[in-house]
This record gives structure tokens, sequence and C-alpha cells, in this order.
């Protein structure tokens, strides 16, 4: 018997805390919560990142076992070393103590820490105990955790996740924490505890509820409207964001061009070129290829589901979406153009959006394809001292040529 010492609906009160930036929709004090979209670290870090669970009331516990998601989309990580704080000595002493390092496949779709030796006591209520329960499909690592840690009187715990597969971004999902109240915290905090747990579980919920514990976890008007499912491949792999201008690697994969550039910039603040985040070779932006066809279906799913995704998304996404549409309501014609080009015929235009036939298409040497009036107006015009959307950098007109007919973007 244990109970999960992060559940929101239980009148416990413990801090998850990160030791790196992450996204808006993926921060660790969402870890716990069952509809939350976990943890993903921000600005491209690299492991090692750790995840800090420091529990306050009650201030020490008595562990079973640790269960958490390792995979976010294509992020994934793949091993973590784990530490903890000693009651008896926090926080007049904050001197971490290394329990076990553990390594699993990409594969995995759980992975469970456990300890042999825990043993519950008898305030635990039998209706509020759970376990973890997965499906039989389900690919676990099971992990016993070494006897020497002495899993009971623990004040904290330091998860730090040190490998990553095949990306630069740290990824965890539904952390549950298994556990009971040690038994050696001050008797008053055990007993007040042990009067809330001994009671119905509804009357621990309302506990929880008037402690502000619940009420900051769960939303207080829960929607009753389907939630709208995004395709996966309608979604950044490294940022797990909406992708609004695709471009495919050389790997194969395909990205948010904003992405790849806010990639550059993380890795020129350590003097590094760019590289593909997936195989580590070095990146040119001529490599990339615009992928059309995902622009336009993403576009259409945008514009038929506009509300849906814009009340589902966090402010700066928001913005960043509203921003895109309307950008494209305006550079829109106002009539449609007769006779538009067959699909396999015809290209877009990086810089005005518009469809051309590949045979009045030019390009760049970055690859950047454009209408005859953008390539007039980068040659002679005013824009021609305008760095390119696609690579940033200023060509001059002899870099301008006539889009080849082989070519596959």
């Amino acid at each position: 018997m244990a109970l999960n010492l992060l559940d929101p609906a239980l009148p416990f009160n413990t801090s998850i805390t990160a030791d790196c930036p992450c996204h808006a929709d993926y921060t660790a004090e969402q870890l716990s919560l069952p509809t939350s979209k976990g943890f993903l670290s921000a600005s491209f870090k690299k492991p090692p990142v750790t995840i800090f669970i420091t529990f306050t009331d009650p201030s020490a516990i008595d562990l079973q076992k640790i269960v958490f998601r390792p995979r976010i989309l294509s992020q994934c990580s793949t091993g973590a070393a784990l530490s903890f704080l000693r009651w008896s000595s926090y926080p007049n002493s904050a001197k971490w103590t290394f329990w076990m390092r553990a390594e699993w496949s990409s594969e995995m779709d759980y992975v469970v820490l456990e300890t042999m030796h825990y043993r519950p006591h008898g305030i635990l209520p039998k209706e509020a105990c759970k376990d973890f329960r997965p499906l039989p499909s389900m690919r676990i690592k099971q992990i016993n955790l070494p006897r020497h840690g002495a899993s009971s009187e623990i004040a904290a715990l330091a998860i730090t996740i040190s490998h990553t597969h095949q990306s630069t971004s740290v990824a965890m999902k539904n952390l549950q924490i298994f556990g009971q109240p040690c038994i050696k915290i001050p008797r008053e905090e055990y007993k007040a505890l042990a009067d809330v747990l001994r009671k119905p579980v509804v009357e621990v919920r309302n506990a929880a509820t008037s402690t502000g514990v619940l009420a900051k976890a769960l939303p207080s008007t829960p929607s009753t409207s389907k939630k709208l499912t995004i395709p996966e491949e309608f979604l950044d792999p490294l940022t797990c964001l909406i992708i609004l201008d695709p471009v495919t690697l050389p790997s194969g994969i395909t990205v948010d061009l904003s992405t790849l550039q806010k990639h550059e910039n993380a890795q020129a603040e350590f003097g590094r070129n760019l590289f593909d985040p997936y195989t580590g070779k070095r990146l040119q932006y001529q490599e990339l290829r615009a992928n059309l066809h995902l622009r336009q279906r993403i576009l259409d799913f945008l514009t038929a589901n506009r509300k849906a995704v814009l009340e589902e998304s966090s402010e700066g996404e928001r913005t960043r979406l509203t921003n895109f549409l309307k950008s494209r309501e305006d550079s829109g014609p106002a009539v449609p153009e007769p006779a538009p080009p067959a699909a396999h015929e015809a290209v877009e235009c990086r810089f005005c959006r518009e469809c051309v036939s590949k045979d009045a298409a030019y390009e760049y040497r970055c690859g950047a394809v454009m209408c005859r009036d953008c390539a007039v107006r980068r040659s002679f015009g005013n824009l021609a001292a305008e760095p390119c959307v696609f690579c940033r950098r200023v060509h001059s007109s002899q870099d301008i040529t006539r889009f080849s007919q082989f070519s596959t973007r």
C-alpha cells in the first residue's frame, strides 16, 4: 500500500522545480498533473538537467517507487542519476547523497525506480492508496533501487537527466512518486496528516481544496468540450509547437525554420556552427528543403480549427499563431487566380508567398525560391540590400538563377 504523494487530490504540499528554463506549456511544476504536457527544456539545453522534488507537508517521506515517462514526441531521455536529501540533516545541511545511476532504451514507455525495503504503516486509507498499473502493451524499464540509499526519511529528491536520444532537449512526463509520510516527522505534523488521511476520500479531497493545493493544480471550471487533438506530424519534434514554416533536414526530419534559427543562435553563443540536432553533422541552409505540402495542410488545419487551437494554446503561442494567420489573410489574393498551375508544376515564393509556375521561378544559391517580381526587386530594387528570409544573408544579383526543373523543392 502506498500513496501517490504528487496526487493533487491529497492534502500534500510538494514543489517541483528544474535548474534550466523550459517551454511555456512544458513546465516542471506541472509534471505531477495527469493532463499536463510534461517537462521539456528550452533553449536547446543539453544534459545534465536536474529536476528537484521538495517535500514540505509532510516534511519527509518513506519512498516506495518513482514512475515517469521519458518521452515527449521524438524527445526522449535515456539516462538519469538519483540523489536525495536526508530529513534529519535538512535544512541545516544541504548535502545531496548520491543514490544510483540508471540507463534505459529509447523504446521504453515508462521507467520505474523501485525499492524493495518499503514497509507501509497504519495511517494509509485503502481508498486513497494507488499503484502503478500499466497497460500490457506498454514497455517498462524496471530498476531496483540499491539498499544503501535507505529509502526512509527523505526530504527531497533530485533526478538528473544525463542522457538523451538523438535530441538536444530533455523530456519527462507523468511523474509519480509513491510512498507514505515518514513516521519520524514531528508528532503534531504526523497526527494532523493521520487525522486527514483517515477520513473518507471525499473529505480528503475537500481538505486538499481548502488548503489551496488542489485549487492550484486543477482548473476551477473544467471544460466540457472535447479536447482538440493536433496531429503529431504538425508539431515540431524539438519544441513540440505547431510548425508554421516546415523545412526538412538532411536526416529526413521536418522541423520549423524558426527552430533552426534559434538553434543556430544558441550554438553561436558558444562559438559553434549550425549542425543537425539529430545527427550532429554540420548543416547549411542550402541543404534544407521546404515542405510545401505539409505547410498547406497545417494552414488548412489552423483555418478550420482556429478557435479551438487558440483556446488551448499558451499566451505566447497564441500570439504567434494569430500573427501567422493574420499575415496569411493579408497576403491572400482578393479573388482567385484563373487557371492556377498544377500542384506538381508550382512552387511558392519564399518572400511574397504566392504560388508561381516552375518555369517562371528563380532561386538563390541557398535554395530560397522567388517569383519574377521579387527577383527583380531583390536584384535592382529597394530590397537588394535586404537579407534573405531563408538563410538571413545578403545576396547579390549574381546569386539569383533560374529555378531548376529537377529541383525537389
